[in-house]
């Protein structure tokens, strides 16, 4: 679901074969591994071998490098840099906040307004909802670092309110915050504009409520979005679980699950549901799939995460946007809680140090940002910068980070591979 539900997808056999070529980083393997067995080609391996008289070699020894074709594909689309306003260094109250993220809203709908547009190419992701659902509080504690425990001091949005996030993070999309009152239905309101750039639109439901009356608007919401672009996709946040034992959660789930699946004659319209809540890293995770669906390099990304994770020898690695914790890539396209919040929690503790220590005005977070915490399981949390907004993680056993320069050539070949990708994509959309 996250390699493959939103990234570059390669349908032709010459398409897979330039993505193929792509995704050779030139990484060094350990000592004792196989010689590229599950290599395409004979005498190669996507794993940084290259068949030789003289033996093993790394491609970068080689000299190998991405082919022009590979490049090409790549131009297609990608991920542009720039993103999001967060506050850093500590959770903020909603009055920082909502002032962190000031330079990056507007309210696109006052009183007696009644259409909405996009004004970027950037993809949309509209929340929508009932009123109090949650919607303010999940898009303050991701990408403004706003302390769960202050949202519910939040105002409700009374006027749809558009955030940018592409002018200092990584993801590049906008958010438009629809208030609970607001008719989606209503004919004389034109949501053409917004729903023909909309990548993702995301209804929260609060499962402390009854669910009856909001499903119907949900079934309204999305026919009606479906009508104007068959292309979005459908994703309901089933939030507020946080009181919730884990057995009425899944109960709570299935209930809803079957009664919407009820009101959706149409086969192709498919949803997808999360259990959420802005107390654990549900939300974050949630927020993150949805994401992965509207990268179209978040498949390549992952290529390279895997083929870093198998030449390293160690057990995950993520890589995650440090402004939002949200995770742009992982190794197998799959991330458990457990390992997800160890990260975030490194990437939080890493942030508010530089933040009390840092010498000037300078990012809380750099390129050249470096970390290793050793966890009472033998276990370590290794981090590394990228560039300023997206750093790498790993959970790394501490028999295999022995050989630390290994993992740190490795890294360096990854995180040239990788703003490499960037760099294509740049040039082939300068901003």
């Amino acid at each position: 679901e996250t390699g493959g539900g939103g990234g570059a997808v390669f349908n032709t056999p010459t398409q897979q074969q330039q993505q193929r070529a792509l995704l050779k980083p030139r990484m060094t393997g350990t000592e004792g591994e196989g010689e590229g067995e599950d290599s395409p080609d004979e005498g190669s391996s996507d794993y940084g071998y290259e068949e030789s008289p003289g033996g093993m070699r790394s491609y970068e020894e080689a000299g190998a490098s991405p082919t022009p074709a590979a490049a090409e594909t790549m131009a297609g689309g990608g991920l542009p840099l720039g993103g999001a306003v967060s506050g850093i260094g500590g959770a903020l109250a909603p009055r920082e906040a909502a002032a962190a993220g000031a330079a990056a809203t507007d309210a696109v709908s006052q009183p007696g307004a009644r259409s909405c547009s996009p004004d970027s190419e950037a993809p949309s992701i509209l929340l929508m909802g009932l009123r109090r659902c949650g919607k303010t509080s999940i898009q303050q504690v991701i990408f403004n670092r706003c302390a769960p425990h202050y949202t519910s001091s939040l105002e409700s949005t009374t006027v749809i309110e558009k955030h940018d996030f592409f002018r200092s993070s990584l993801i590049n999309f906008q958010i438009w915050d629809f208030p609970g009152q607001e008719n989606f239905n209503d004919p004389t309101f034109d949501f053409s504009g917004v729903l023909n750039g909309c990548g993702a639109l995301i209804f929260v439901i609060d499962c402390q409520e009854d669910y009856a009356e909001v499903v119907k608007q949900l079934q309204s919401t999305v026919s009606r979005a479906y009508k104007v672009n068959p292309n979005i996709n459908f994703e309901v946040f089933l939030h507020k679980i946080d009181n919730l034992p884990e057995e009425q959660r899944m109960g709570y789930r299935r209930d809803v699950t079957e009664k919407v699946e009820e009101l959706f004659p149409n086969a192709d319209i498919h949803l997808n549901y999360y259990l959420t809540s802005i107390y654990d890293h549900s939300v974050f995770e949630a927020f993150s799939k949805v994401i992965h669906k509207l990268l179209p390099h978040c498949a390549t990304l992952c290529s390279l995460v895997d083929s870093f994770v198998a030449n390293t020898c160690i057990e995950h690695a993520l890589l995650v946007d440090v402004c939002s914790k949200i995770y742009v890539a992982a190794d197998g396209g799959y991330v458990d809680m457990a390992t997800y919040q160890l990260c975030c929690d490194l990437v939080d503790v890493v942030l508010d140090i530089n933040d009390i220590y840092k010498c000037d005005d300078s990012n809380t977070f750099s390129e050249s940002q470096s970390s290793v915490i050793r966890l009472n399981n033998g276990m370590l949390l290794y981090l590394r910068g990228v560039n300023e907004f997206l750093a790498l993680v790993c959970l790394v056993n501490a028999n295999a980070f022995e050989k630390q320069g290994l993992v740190e050539y490795n890294f360096h070949v990854l995180k040239k591979a990788i703003l490499d990708v960037f760099a294509v994509h740049n040039e082939a959309h300068p901003t």
